[in-house]
């Protein structure tokens, strides 16, 4: 992989605020053909009316050399 492959990103809904973005980091994928562990967390403010929401994007962009397969599995959010 040519930099990153994924970004991990967290939106607290909120009704009249619309989403605020939570930057989690880039997951990282450099290891092949075994299963990792992403851990990522955040604070949000008191009463998202709306929840929670996850977006896990790739960004290898347009480099020649980035590619691969990648298998997200167990997604879980918890309140701490």
């Amino acid at each position: 992989v040519d930099g990153s492959l994924l970004q991990v990103l967290a939106f607290s809904e909120f009704t009249t605020a619309g989403a605020v973005a939570s930057d989690l980091g880039n997951a990282d994928v450099s290891t092949v053909d075994t299963w990792q562990t992403y851990t990522g967390t955040f604070t949000t403010a008191a009463g998202i009316e709306e929840g929670i929401s996850l977006l896990i994007q790739a960004t290898c962009g347009g480099a020649p050399t980035c590619a691969g397969e990648v298998l997200i599995d167990d997604v879980v959010v918890t309140q701490l």
